[in-house]
């Protein structure tokens, strides 16, 4: 028969490995920009997150154009921790062979440490957004009238990058890769 003490020492050790085989899903101050796109087709998606300034945080297009995209489209966009607690716009325009399809806005408040998620539906033809002249949301438009507690959805139990139930079966914006000539 085994000494107890083995016994118990072997299983505090199963334990503990365990416990440090745990994921922790990182700690980052972000905002994930989720486009609801038009039903018409697209085949890229303008980001622009801008700072309440109206200072450009990033603006990028993805992906290279290419085949249409179907579904929600999301970009994640990592922050400086200092920017937690200001106001940020997320926007976005689908795009047809480079022709504006569908664009949207939608303003949010940064949280520390917190993925935020943005939703920006996107709709209309005209280039405009879901704000008025004067810069005031418009609530029948879909924007929020002023941003605060209820601007703030809750961010997703998963980290950022894996995709939700909503987004598993949509194409990812960066899959294509150039063709280097090395047969691999």
């Amino acid at each position: 028969m085994r000494n107890p003490a083995v016994i118990i020492v072997m299983a505090c050790t199963l334990c503990a490995a365990a416990l440090a085989c745990r994921e922790v899903a990182p700690e980052v101050t972000a905002v994930r920009i989720v486009v609801k796109p038009p039903p018409a087709t697209f085949n890229q998606i303008e980001f622009s997150l801008d700072d309440s300034n109206s200072q450009s945080i990033l603006r990028t297009t993805r992906p290279d154009a290419g085949a249409p995209l179907a579904g929600d489209q999301d970009l994640v966009v990592y922050l400086s921790d200092n920017r937690a607690g200001t106001d940020v716009t997320c926007a976005a325009t689908a795009l047809l062979n480079q022709v504006r399809i569908a664009t949207g806005s939608k303003r949010i408040t940064l949280s520390l440490r917190h993925v935020v998620n943005c939703v920006v539906p996107l709709s209309g033809g005209d280039g405009g957004t879901d704000a008025n002249s004067d810069g005031a949301s418009d609530p029948s438009a879909g924007g929020d009238a002023a941003p605060g507690a209820d601007a703030l959805e809750a961010a997703p139990e998963t980290p950022p990058d894996l995709p939700s139930e909503e987004t598993r079966d949509a194409p990812l914006l960066d899959v294509t890769l150039p063709d280097l000539g090395l047969g691999i």
